[in-house]
C-alpha cells in the first residue's frame, strides 16, 4: 500500500507512527513513574520535534539532494496536518502563540531532520 505513495506522504505517515509511539511512551511513564503532568507540554514538544525531524531525514534521505527545502516541506505538511487536525476537535483552543511555536518547531526541525538525511543518503 505504502509503495504507490509520494515520498512525503510515506514521510508524513512515518513521521505520525513515530508520533504515536512517543505519546504512548510518555503516556507510560506519567501513568507508572512519579512524573508529574506538569511534565506534558515539555514531553509533547520533545514528540513533535521528533517526529517531524525524523519525516524530514526520511524525505531527504530517499531525494538525496536540497534536504533543507525537503526538510522544511515535511515540516510544514505535518504542521498543516494538526493544524487540521486542530481544527476538526476544538477549533476554540487554538492560540496564535501555540501555532507559531509549533510552525517554528516543525520549520527546525523538520530542516535539521533534511540536512542530516542528505549526510545519510550517501552510506
Amino acid at each position: 500500500m505504502l509503495a504507490k505513495l509520494p515520498i512525503e506522504l510515506k514521510a508524513l505517515f512515518y513521521s505520525l507512527l513515530i508520533a504515536l509511539l512517543l505519546s504512548v511512551l510518555f503516556a507510560a511513564l506519567l501513568c507508572f513513574t512519579g512524573l508529574k503532568g506538569s511534565a506534558l507540554y515539555a514531553m509533547a514538544k520533545i514528540t513533535l520535534v521528533v517526529s517531524v525531524f525524523m519525516g524530514g531525514c526520511y524525505v531527504s534521505k530517499r531525494y538525496a539532494s536540497k534536504g533543507l527545502i525537503h526538510g522544511f516541506s515535511m515540516g510544514v505538511l505535518f504542521f498543516t496536518f494538526l493544524l487540521i487536525l486542530s481544527l476538526i476537535v476544538d477549533p476554540n483552543y487554538i492560540d496564535i502563540k501555540t501555532l507559531l511555536t509549533n510552525l517554528a518547531l516543525c520549520l527546525v526541525s523538520g530542516g535539521a531532520g533534511g540536512i542530516l538525511g542528505i549526510g545519510l543518503s550517501e552510506l
